[in-house]
């Protein structure tokens, strides 16, 4: 499974035989628009499974879930989420302890996805700082980040103007 941000890595990773990919399917967390006509959807709310919960679609819950233990991974799948992302705060020893608490706990194994490479989001924002210096629709052209005395914090615009902060380290646990 990938998550691609551009056609470009779309048309790319689809060339590599990847069959499950996250590019037009996802809707964030706070987002007032869900996807239609797609298969699966990557989710990021409770509202989205109230949303789909009657339509064909494969549900996959991103990491804005949080899930770090059996029980709240048990819940999502209940609700009919059909791959539940842990959370990128789990270390292997914890990821361990889940799966086999998960199937001693229901008897079965579990439907968990993993972040295992990329930029994890630190924050979302509906502010998006652009707009705020008179330069809205410059993210299409161009590339930004917030910088400290440390490290550079890529932004990833969203089509509804909101940002995420990305993580200036990329996460590699391949």
């Amino acid at each position: 499974t990938v998550e691609v941000s551009n056609e470009e890595q779309h048309q790319l990773v689809k060339q590599l035989g990847i069959e499950n990919i996250y590019f037009k399917n996802i809707v964030r967390r706070n987002n007032c628009q869900y996807v239609e006509d797609e298969e699966e959807v990557l989710i990021g709310g409770l509202s989205s499974i109230e949303y789909y919960k009657n339509k064909n679609v494969t549900l996959v819950s991103d990491y804005s879930f949080n899930v770090n233990n059996c029980v709240s991974a048990a819940f999502l799948s209940s609700l009919g989420v059909d791959r539940v992302t842990l959370s990128s705060e789990l270390n292997k020893y914890q990821i361990d302890a889940l799966v086999k608490k998960y199937i001693d706990t229901y008897d079965t194994y579990p439907n968990f996805e993993m972040i295992v490479y990329g930029r994890a989001t630190l924050m979302h924002s509906k502010y998006c700082p652009l707009r705020k210096l008179d330069m809205c629709g410059k993210c299409r052209s161009g590339k930004f980040a917030l910088k400290d005395e440390f490290e550079s914090f890529p932004l990833r615009f969203n089509d509804d103007c909101t940002i995420n902060l990305l993580n200036g380290r990329i996460l590699n646990l391949l």
